[in-house]
């Protein structure tokens, strides 16, 4: 089985400082959205309008770093935010589903199920590579729908 440092490869230092700095912002992000909901005691049970405001700080959080990857073309942040975007996702299915009713709940995967979209739809446009029919049909003119066929005896001859 292979250790740490043979899963980080040859830039050590560089990535694991990255998921440390990855790991404190989601941390970060987490605290400030429960001390904006309990002021001055982060202990206690959480109120019905924190889950979703979580989901929605985490689907920043990895907005933001899929944005990032983006813009400079790194795939290790779009992975990262990926992995990022999976935790509104189980936070949903395994405590909104159990702990929260009614509108909550709705909010709750709506919030999730727009994120994703979201996120979907940035990765389609930005980073997927066209299909072989979409690089093949590129080279075609775009065929009319309208278009009559010469043996639908609608096209007159001139005499």
């Amino acid at each position: 089985m292979p250790g740490l440092h043979q899963l980080l490869g040859p830039h050590r230092p560089v990535r694991t400082l990255g998921i440390a700095a990855l790991a404190l912002a989601f941390l970060w992000s987490s605290l400030e959205v429960r001390r904006r909901f309990h002021a001055l005691f982060v202990a206690g049970p959480r109120s019905d309008a924190e889950y979703p405001a979580l989901s929605l700080a985490w689907l920043a959080l990895a907005g933001g770093r899929l944005l990032a990857g983006i813009v400079t073309a790194d795939r290790q942040q779009r992975a990262a935010a990926l992995g990022i975007g999976g935790a509104p996702a189980l936070e949903a299915f395994l405590f909104d589903l159990a702990d929260l009713e009614g509108l909550h709940r709705a909010a709750s995967f709506l919030a999730l199920g727009l994120g994703l979209v979201a996120v979907g739809r940035l990765l389609r446009r930005f980073v997927a590579e066209p299909s072989a029919e979409t690089r093949r049909d590129q080279g075609r003119a775009p065929r009319s729908r309208n278009r009559r066929s010469p043996s639908s005896g609608s096209t007159s001859k001139p005499k």
